[in-house]
This record gives C-alpha cells, structure tokens and sequence, in this order.
C-alpha cells in the first residue's frame, strides 16, 4: 500500500512539474515593435522585449529585470533596466496597445507592468 501511494505521488508531482514548465515557457513576449522611452530623454523606435517575470514563481531573484530591444529584428540586442527605462510604448497596431512602466514592487525590487491608469496612484 505504502509503494503504491509512493508511485501515485510521484506521478502528480511529476504532472505539476511538466505543467508549470510548459506554463513558463510559452509565456514570453515576442519581439514587439515599439518605442522605448529613457530616462536621459532619448527615444528609441524598433524591436521590444518585455521581461516576463512579473510575477517571480520563487522568492529568489536571478537577477533583474531587464528589457531587451533592438534597432530592426537582425540586429545585435541591447538590455535596458528599471535605472534606463522610463516607458515603453507600443502601437495602435498591436494586441499590447499601451504604455509600460516599471513599479516598485519592494524597496529594492522593480518590475515592468502595463500602465492602465496614470495618476496619483498608477494602476
């Protein structure tokens, strides 16, 4: 009895597995094209990448949250984080239409989400 609840579980555990890493891995933006707006003033227009850890899945970070971008789609990638960006934009041809921004999560942590209301308080 005890074997086969041994063998039952491994079975879930390994199901639960196979699901979250098949969730996390088609996740991910594609390459987007948009505006990248700096905090220096300079705006940059080409080929976005959104970080997809908004929400991290463990409490241990791997780094930070980086944007990645690029000129036109074969040329070289540069990484941008929350110290560079101010905003990004993306157009009116696009399923992701709006502004992103990057939130403090913590007072050490931030991270890129889309902004739905800019006020007093950004939601």
């Amino acid at each position: 009895m005890a074997n086969n609840l041994k063998s039952k579980m491994r079975k879930y555990i390994i199901i639960i597995i196979t699901i979250l890493t098949f969730s996390t891995s088609f996740a991910q933006y594609d390459w987007t094209r948009g505006k990248l707006y700096l905090k220096n003033g300079e705006v940059l227009k080409g080929y976005i990448k959104i970080p997809t850890t908004s929400i991290p899945i463990t409490p241990i970070s791997f780094g930070k949250s980086k944007l990645k971008y690029r000129p036109e789609l074969r040329s070289r990638t540069k990484k941008f984080d929350q110290t560079q960006v101010d905003k990004v934009y993306f157009g009116t041809s696009n399923p992701n239409l709006g502004y992103y921004e990057y939130i403090p999560i913590t007072r050490n942590k931030m991270l890129i989400f889309k902004l739905i209301r800019n006020g007093k308080v950004k939601l």
